[in-house]
């Protein structure tokens, strides 16, 4: 019983960590390229869908990559 409580608080922390990376990659890409004002530099162009899509499809991936496991001993001989 215990084994597979350790497998769903593994899996809970992994879950989490993928949505902290997904966060972390929409936060930095988004400020680098201007998703919102800052007062560092001004946009000049509108955001257009295309760019927004690809934030997300990038934050998507950066999370997936995140919440992928690798095993912490190699798996072939």
């Amino acid at each position: 019983m215990e084994q597979i409580s350790l497998r769903c608080s593994a899996a809970r922390y992994d879950l989490a960590k993928g949505m902290l990376g997904a966060a972390a990659i929409i936060v930095l890409t988004g400020t680098i390229a201007a998703f919102w004002e800052i007062p560092l530099f001004t946009r000049i162009t509108p955001i257009g869908l295309w760019e927004t899509l690809a934030l997300i499809i990038v934050a998507l991936l950066a999370g997936v990559c995140t919440t992928v496991r690798r095993p912490p001993c190699r798996t072939t001989e």
